[in-house]
């Protein structure tokens, strides 16, 4: 099983051509990352520098053992806390930051979630080496969304300028072009680009 995976993370870069077919593009969520695994019943959630996330949001920690039924998997995604426009900043999920036993009334008020936009592993097998598409495939098999836990959206047919003037409009900090034939790598990557709109509370770089 893949356990404590070290995360692949995007460079910032410029935006490829309209007509460049290689990528599929992921909307970039103000919020945490996060890097889970699930075993024997058991969930365990870092951050991308390690850190435990399972005390802050227990209600996700519930809800992927829930999800993995009995079966071993790990996954990577960010977690974040839409308000009430559905506008997720990284201010509103910090609140939940830190916390080690966080209230029902903190868990209403800043209700978090996760989108899942990878998997790595499952029922015991390291999927990292399969493409990015193969690992979509798997992840489009998981049995999203459940409960608190979401599937990130994969654009593959729209233009990367039509995606990053959605991502202006709706106040989302950015774009992130994937290359479809990339593998899951650790550590920074060219295959996976940052594409900023600039409506980040936190450096973009340094996600």
């Amino acid at each position: 099983m893949v356990r404590h995976p070290a995360p692949m993370l995007a460079t910032p870069g410029p935006a490829p051509a309209d007509d460049d077919t290689r990528n599929a593009y992921e909307w970039k969520y103000d919020g945490i990352h996060c890097l889970a695994w699930i075993s024997d019943g058991a969930c365990h959630m870092v951050s991308r520098n390690g850190n435990s996330l399972n005390a802050a949001f227990p209600e996700i920690s519930h809800a992927l053992v829930s999800l993995a039924a009995g079966r071993e998997i790990t996954l990577d995604g960010e977690l974040v806390a839409p308000d009430r426009d559905g506008v997720r900043r990284f201010s509103r999920i910090g609140r939940r930051m830190g916390v080690t036993k966080p209230s029902p009334a903190l868990i209403r008020a800043v209700p978090a979630c996760l989108y899942v936009f990878d998997l790595l592993g499952f029922g015991g097998g390291d999927l990292r080496t399969l493409t990015y598409l193969d690992r979509r495939e798997h992840l489009e098999r998981l049995g999203l969304p459940h409960g608190h836990v979401l599937p990130a959206p994969s654009y593959r047919d729209i233009p990367v300028s039509r995606m990053l003037e959605v991502a202006a409009e709706d106040g989302i900090e950015g774009v992130i072009g994937k290359r479809m034939d990339s593998i899951y790598r650790a550590g920074r990557s060219q295959a996976w680009r940052i594409l900023c709109t600039m409506q980040a509370d936190t450096p973009v770089a340094m996600i």
